[in-house]
This record gives C-alpha cells, sequence and structure tokens, in this order.
C-alpha cells in the first residue's frame, strides 16, 4: 500500500485533515453553520480501509456526534459501549432529538467539557432523558437554534419538553454549567415570543457569560440593553444578515438604537457582524467594522452626539458602502 511506508505521525495528520470538519471555514460564509455541523462530508469509508487506519482514524471521526433518532443514537452508543475510550475525543455534541436510555450511556462516557453543545429543541418523544443528560453536559459554548422556532410555539410542545426548556434556562442563569463561556460566544437564533423574557433574564444572569452572539431577529433592543449589563459579559456580537432590497431605513432601525444607547456605548461591549450575498462580503464587513468604530468615537464625544448626527453619520456610511 502506498501509505505503509509513512510513519504514524504524518498518517494520523493527514487523516486528521480528511476527517476533521472545521468549524470555523464553515462559519466564513454561514456565520451559524447549524446545517454544515449536521451534514460533515461524508468520509466514515476512510476509517474502513484497514485495522490502522480505523484506530488512527476513528478518534477524529468521534470529535462530533450529532444526535437524530433514537435509532442513531443506539448506533454511536453501540461504538461507544464496545470501545469506551473514544467519547473522551468529542468535543462537539449536537442534541436535535434521539433522545433515549442510549443517549445516557454515550452522555456518561463523553469527557468533562465539551467545546460547543448545540440544543435544538425538537418533539416531545423521549423528552424525559433530555431532563436527565442536560445537567450531566458542561458546555463552553452554547447554541440554542431551531428554524422551526420550537421555544415561540410553545403552546404546540408537551409538558416534559417545556420542563427541558426551562432547565436549560435555569442552567444557563444560575452557573450550573460552570464553564460557560469563556473565551467563546453563545449562539442564539430566531427564538421569539414566549420564552424571550426567560432568555434575557438568563443571559443578563449568567455568572460566567462573557461572550454572546445572536441573530438580529432575535433579541430586540429591550434586550440587549439588560444582557450587556450583564458585569462578567466581555463581547455582545449582533449578526445582521442583509438584502439591499430591504432598504436604508430597515438598516437604520436595526442599528440606530444600538450605536446611540448610553449604556452600550459605556460598556464598549457590543460590535455588529454581517453577512450579505448581494454585495461583496468584505464591503459588507468593512462597513460593520465601521459602525463599530463610528459608535467608539461617539462614545468618547462631550457633550452628547444628537439623533441628527447619528443619522447623518450612519447614512453616509451606508452611501459609501452601496448600501443606499
Amino acid at each position: 500500500m502506498f501509505f505503509s511506508g509513512l510513519p504514524e505521525e504524518m498518517i494520523s495528520r493527514i487523516l486528521s485533515q480528511a476527517i476533521r470538519y472545521s468549524l470555523h471555514s464553515a462559519r466564513i460564509y454561514n456565520p451559524w453553520a447549524q446545517e454544515d455541523f449536521i451534514k460533515p462530508r461524508r468520509v466514515t469509508d476512510v476509517v474502513l480501509v484497514c485495522k490502522s487506519w480505523n484506530r488512527i482514524g476513528m478518534p477524529f471521526l468521534c470529535e462530533h456526534l450529532s444526535m437524530s433518532t433514537p435509532e442513531h443514537t443506539a448506533n454511536v452508543a453501540k461504538v461507544l459501549r464496545a470501545k469506551p475510550k473514544l467519547g473522551r475525543h468529542v468535543k462537539h455534541m449536537r442534541l436535535r432529538g434521539g433522545f433515549s436510555p442510549d443517549l445516557l450511556d454515550i452522555v456518561r462516557l463523553l469527557p468533562p467539557r465539551l467545546e460547543h453543545l448545540w440544543i435544538s429543541v425538537g418533539p416531545d418523544d423521549g423528552a424525559a432523558f433530555l431532563l436527565e443528560v442536560l445537567p450531566m453536559l458542561n458546555p463552553r459554548t452554547l447554541h440554542l437554534n431551531d428554524p422551526l422556532q420550537p421555544f415561540a410555539d410553545m403552546h404546540r410542545r408537551g409538558a416534559t419538553m417545556k420542563e427541558a426548556i426551562r432547565l436549560i434556562m435555569h442552567l444557563i442563569a444560575t452557573g450550573k454549567w460552570a464553564l460557560l463561556v469563556q473565551e467563546q460566544y453563545m449562539c442564539i437564533q430566531r427564538i421569539t415570543s414566549y420564552y424571550h423574557k426567560t432568555l434575557t433574564a438568563a443571559l443578563a444572569a449568567c455568572p460566567t457569560l462573557q461572550q454572546v452572539k445572536y441573530d438580529y431577529r432575535t433579541l430586540d433592543h429591550t434586550a440587549l440593553s439588560k444582557i450587556i449589563l450583564n458585569p462578567n459579559l466581555k463581547r455582545m456580537i449582533c449578526v445582521i444578515g442583509w438584502e439591499k432590497r430591504r432598504g436604508y431605513d430597515c438598516l437604520e432601525r436595526l442599528l440606530l438604537p444600538w450605536v446611540k444607547d448610553d449604556a452600550v456605548l459605556r460598556t464598549r461591549a457590543f460590535q455588529i457582524f454581517g453577512f450579505c450575498s448581494s454585495f461583496e462580503r468584505e464591503d459588507w464587513f468593512e462597513f460593520c467594522r465601521d459602525m463599530s468604530q463610528c459608535r467608539e468615537n461617539l462614545a468618547r464625544n462631550d457633550p452628547p452626539v444628537s439623533e441628527a448626527m447619528l443619522k447623518e453619520r450612519t447614512r453616509e456610511l451606508a452611501a459609501s458602502y452601496g448600501l443606499l
């Protein structure tokens, strides 16, 4: 075989590049990257080439686990029961279903902490097992994300799933997840209505939270002004998806409340991050950086800057990047 003469360290390096999934590269084009995360490249065949490749490659393959159905969860549990040492290589986990006794067995084999935990609260089936699993996890980065808006449609959920969501909020607010969040960020997308106030209160009270990253549709200015007062918070990032057809007035409504808010200005923790498909991505990034710089410059002005000046500066920036 071609690789037979290569040192094992080099084979490990090659297989890691072939198998490992880069969250960072995925977020270049989609800051949330949830779909990319649950659909990694098909690389399972690599570990079936020979016994040595299986031994070297399986730890890389186990770094990302995504639980979706009871059948899939059972298969993952079977692999980890056969080789318990593989569990310590798990770094990223997504829970979007498949809540069963097998999930408990998987979590018991995981390392003391996870780098990323995705929670997409779905059907009520098996939610009782989710209640047992959540306190056993200790993520550095938590992603609450579901395009079906389960947090908004709580009246459609069973009592057990509602209890699970309340438990998530409790773990955030009380610091039971003691490693959340250190030099990482918390992704929240499309969580509206029913649990909006609860989520805001949980983030504002979380004793370990250092960084929050959220979709601009998720938290309004009222929620922002409360969360940003968390004394431990070092950075808050708003992600804006933009299309030129939406018009400048929409952009102005999104940006001005954040730029002019005194509490936000004092903390200097708020930043804007954007992604857009209707013009050059680099221009949009630069526009958002300029908006953040504009906010910092205005924060140093005395007396306070007028509303008219804020609007004028925002419009100038928007025009310079072709947004008007």
